[in-house]
């Protein structure tokens, strides 16, 4: 053995030098690399002293394996423990590292940096996101105070350093928001956050914190206020409530300025609340789809109540935003007041011109039945006046002419009435006072009325006057008021007959019969009331019609001629009726500039009147035609026959001064009366032409526009009308002719005076010529 002389544990301390070698593999290399190292060290100790070499050989056999033992459980265990050391060092750096990363990549990504300022010296430290936010790279900024204060806007400065300063003297937190130049020339606006690091005696030492890009913020915010300022001041209505409560939590402007409401006043009430005509059953029925999401938006209409208990139609757009905690409902509700009017008013409008339409066709039907009607009637009234003519006698047979003559003139009136509905009746206008007329009709009114129905007059005075016939007014009047005795039937009653003036607007003329064009003014109206049984809707909108009739006895035409006069008068009717509490009758009529005029019936004249000549009678009607020509022949005149006007201006041109006048029918086959008159005036310029027609003189007058017409005789008329109108043509011809030869002899005269001097008695020779008689 070596060194037999020295102790056992005389080379232990050699047996340490392998340590900084296993201390270097433990820091390089972690525990793995220590685990091998050791590995090699205690094999190679090991070897060593199995051969009894190396610090472990000095012993005896059992010293150096206690020696090798505790040399190796020493070398181990430090080694590991030195080893998982630096493990857990490594594993904290990485950690730190991936920290320091997301940390960097989270202020990044939210556009946002670090800062230090160290007070004492005035620097400035800060991140890359800082840099960033300013616009500058690190070396870009000098990391001073001075020049971080001059890249904040100027009206910005002084606000932050009063921020800075209130942080350092009161030790709290640092926080502002303003405005970053950037050196392009935008403007961007941060949020910086920060402490205030103190020494033990609480002097400032440092300020450290954060700044955040907060440009899309502020920009939202100024688009927000914008919007909620366009919103508030919005037409439409915006409400917002809770989904649960369904409390109102926000109500815009143009909302609570009509209902009357304030934002406080709101928001203790629910869309219940406001909405009187729907139930909370139907409200739960209209949100379900957007509690299930199967709707994104549900439209419906309502009623809202104001404050003040007035009501509104309402169209809401709803929506649920489920964003919100908790989810809130937003409903914008559009005031359709002005449209339901509008749909209301087209479909009172198309009512209305339904009604218009229907009344002008039955009006056409009507009109013509009553002119054929009336062209036979001509023909059987004719031929009975010429079998009395003929008779002479008052026996049995002309009693029974009278019977036909008085039925023919009843169904003459049936007619009148029907060409009255049509507006085809005849009309003779004139200014007329409607009070005056009433009261001129009131004893033959108060006849007319059951006997114990009152009739009470309430006529205005000083009445604007009324462009009217007053046959025609006197019908209207008489109509109306027999209407309400019906009425009133057997019962006690009151039949009240008003005239006065009205201003009538566009609202009030679209509820009346006949005037969806009349326009807004001033109108004198004629009203007849009545406290009799009434009329449900439905026989409102009937009673116009012809034929029409509650009454057992009825014709149905009364009412029906009432429309068309009006019609015919450019006039409205207004009625308004219910069961059980009577009727009325408002009647709309223009009123006229000018006074009203007096009028008188005519004298009739003598019918023993007789003339000469021969008169061309022409009709398209064989029995009118013959009735006609043996009139006229009764009256002292020959007769020609033409069955069209064809054939009557062929007549006329074979001897045109032969032919005294022409009776000419307006509607024929083949040339009516219109194209022959114009023919009979091309041949004979000055030929008398008397027209008659089953229509009315206006209608004709409608038709009817060639000038020169001598006269018109609405069919079916009596003997004394077609002699009266006959002297009336004749004897004003025979005038006319008279006038021109005066004026020739006048004309004549006067070139004589103007030659030479005349005195006093030539003037009184000439004046009393028998010659000049006119």
């Amino acid at each position: 053995m070596c060194g037999a002389g020295k102790p056992p544990y005389a080379d232990a301390p050699l047996a340490f030098i392998p340590f900084p070698f296993l201390i270097w593999a433990a820091l390089r290399f972690g525990p793995a690399g220590a685990a091998y190292t050791n590995l090699l060290v205690a094999t190679i100790a090991t070897l060593a002293t199995a051969r009894e070499q190396g610090p472990f050989s000095a012993g005896s056999f059992a010293d150096n394996v206690w020696l090798l033992q505790t040399f190796i459980a020493i070398a181990v265990i430090a080694n590991l423990i030195i080893a998982a050391t630096m493990a857990e060092r490594i594993e904290a750096e990485e950690a730190l590292r991936q920290r320091d990363l997301q940390l960097r990549m989270a202020l990044s990504g939210a556009r946002m940096g670090t800062w230090t300022w160290e007070i004492a010296s005035g620097r400035i430290i800060w991140s890359e996101g800082m840099a960033e936010l300013f616009g500058l790279g690190r070396e870009g900024f000098d990391g001073t105070y001075e020049t971080w204060l001059h890249q904040i806007h100027p009206e910005d400065r002084g606000y932050r350093q009063q921020k800075i300063q209130h942080a350092l003297a009161t030790n709290q937190p640092y926080e502002a928001e303003y405005r970053l130049l950037q050196p392009d020339g935008s403007i961007r606006w941060l949020r910086s956050i920060g402490d205030v690091t103190r020494d033990a005696t609480g002097k400032p030492l440092r300020m450290a914190g954060v700044a955040m890009d907060i440009t899309a913020h502020r920009t939202a915010e100024k688009l927000n206020e914008r919007l909620g300022r366009i919103l508030d001041s919005s037409r439409n209505e915006i409400y917002v409530f809770e989904a649960t409560t369904l409390r109102f939590l926000s109500v815009n402007e143009g909302a609570r300025k009509n209902l009357g409401y304030t934002l406080e006043e709101l928001q203790q009430l629910t869309p219940l609340d406001l909405k009187t005509t729907m139930t909370a059953e139907r409200f739960a029925e209209l949100r379900a789809p957007l509690l299930a999401g199967t709707e994104n938006l549900v439209v419906f209409e309502s009623s809202h109540r104001r404050k003040d208990g007035s009501e509104y139609p309402v169209e809401v757009r709803m929506l649920l935003s489920r964003e919100e905690i908790p989810p809130v409902y937003v409903a914008v509700l559009q005031d359709i007041t002005t449209r339901k009017r509008a749909e209301l008013e087209k479909i009172q409008f198309e009512r209305q011109l339904q009604e218009t339409q229907k009344l002008e066709s039955l009006g056409v039907l009507a009109g013509g039945i009553a002119h054929d009607f009336n062209n036979l009637l001509t023909g059987i009234l004719g031929n009975a006046n010429l079998v009395r003519m003929a008779l002479k006698s008052s026996g049995s047979a002309s009693r029974y002419l009278e019977q036909i003559e008085s039925t023919s003139l009843r169904a003459a009136e049936l007619c009148k009435q029907m060409l009255a509905y049509s507006g085809k009746g005849r009309f003779v206008l004139n200014r007329l006072n409607l009070s005056a007329l009433v009261q001129d009709s009131a004893a033959f009114l108060q006849l007319s009325v059951s006997k114990k129905a009152v009739l009470q007059l309430n006529l205005a005075t000083e009445l604007p006057a009324i462009r009217a016939d007053a046959t025609q007014m006197q019908q209207i009047l008489m109509n109306l008021v027999i209407n309400a005795s019906d009425a009133i039937s057997d019962r006690a009653g009151v039949i009240t007959v008003s005239t006065g003036a009205m201003y009538a607007d566009a609202p009030f003329l679209r509820e009346t019969h006949l005037a969806p064009d009349l326009p807004a003014g001033e109108y004198v109206y004629l009203e007849v009331a009545d406290d009799g049984c009434g009329m449900d809707a439905e026989t409102v909108k009937r009673i116009f019609d012809p034929f029409f009739t509650t009454k057992f006895t009825g014709r149905g035409l009364g009412l029906a001629a009432v429309l068309g006069i009006v019609r015919g008068h450019h006039g409205a009717l207004k009625v308004t009726s219910a069961p059980g509490r009577g009727a009325t009758f408002l009647l709309l009529l223009p009123r006229t500039e000018g006074p009203a005029e007096e009028f008188r019936s005519a004298t009739p004249a003598a019918n023993n009147w007789r003339g000469s000549g021969t008169i061309l009678v022409v009709d398209d009607e064989e029995a009118v035609r013959m009735v006609c020509a043996r009139l006229v022949e009764s009256f002292g005149f020959q007769s020609i026959e033409a069955a069209d006007g064809r054939e009557a201006v062929n007549v006329f041109a074979q001897k045109p001064d032969a032919i005294t006048l022409v009776l000419l029918d307006l509607t024929m086959p083949n040339m009516d009366g219109e194209e022959a008159f114009r023919e009979l005036r091309r041949l004979h310029p000055e030929a008398r032409v008397l027209m008659m027609s089953g229509f009315n003189e206006q209608e004709v007058s409608a038709r009817f526009t060639a000038p020169g017409l001598g006269g018109f005789l609405q069919k079916p008329f009596k003997p004394e009308q077609l002699r009266a109108k006959l002297r009336e043509i004749l004897e004003g011809a025979a005038v006319g002719e008279k006038l021109k030869a005066s004026s020739s002899k006048l004309k004549g005269n006067q070139a004589k005076f103007q030659k030479s001097p005349v005195s006093l008695g030539a003037w009184t020779d000439l004046i009393l010529d028998p010659s000049l008689e006119l």
